[in-house]
């Protein structure tokens, strides 16, 4: 009898402690939330940007795990100030420098030889997929795609199967292209790859939005056959 009111007594206690650290948890993430919430208007209004902490429905929409916020201390704030006046003053100039290149080579790509599915015509289309990844800011560019061979016997690429954005979401800054397009230029040896996304900066497990942007690479076949 004395054990089973023990063990009753355990659950209760553990219950308390399970909820008591709950509420703790959520007091600091709305706590951080409202210092950063102030710092980042202060930026905005600052800057013209538009950086935010990232809602719930806005987690859901990008697929980012929502997590628990840790306390900053007066010191990190100011450093997170810092930083986030170097990304406002200097990284945002560059990645609207770097959308303006993409639209531009975007704009003026010719695909002469190769039609839109990427087949030179009587061509034969090789049995298996390459998958070529390239580095690019903050994240990593990925198409998968056939190779076929032109009028001389060359390789080239044939038609792309998919297309990607790859992208570590717990680094300061990051991007995500959630629907990169690829096309065929210089004759099917290259693919340009094109995403148009969103920058992002993790920041003691608070996910901020910094901006949008458009980046582009190009994948040449023989680096990858």
């Amino acid at each position: 009898m004395k054990k089973s009111k023990m063990i009753k007594i355990l659950t209760v206690l553990m219950c308390f402690f399970m909820f008591s650290s709950s509420v703790v948890a959520e007091e600091i993430a709305a706590n951080n939330d409202d210092q950063l919430s102030l710092l980042l208007n202060d930026i905005n209004n600052e800057y013209g940007t538009n950086f935010h902490i990232l809602s719930d429905s806005e987690l859901e929409y990008y697929g980012i795990p929502k997590t628990i916020p840790q306390k900053l201390s007066s010191s990190e704030l100011n450093d997170l100030e810092q930083y986030l006046r170097y990304i406002a003053e200097i990284k945002m100039p560059e990645f609207e420098k770097e959308t303006q290149e993409a639209l531009s080579i975007m704009k003026n790509v010719e695909e002469n030889v190769v039609n839109k599915d990427g087949l030179v015509k009587n061509s034969i289309m090789s049995n298996n997929t390459i998958v070529a990844r390239r580095a690019i800011n903050y994240a990593t560019a990925i198409a998968e795609a056939y190779t076929i061979k032109d009028f001389y016997g060359n390789t080239i690429w044939g038609s792309v199967v998919h297309a990607a954005c790859s992208s570590n979401m717990y680094q300061p800054i990051w991007f995500l292209a959630p629907s990169p397009t690829v096309q065929h230029i210089d004759s099917g040896r290259t693919l340009l790859w094109t995403g148009e996304g969103d920058y992002f900066s993790y920041v003691n497990g608070t996910q901020i939005y910094l901006g949008s942007g458009t980046q582009h690479t190009e994948l040449y076949i023989k680096s990858y056959i």
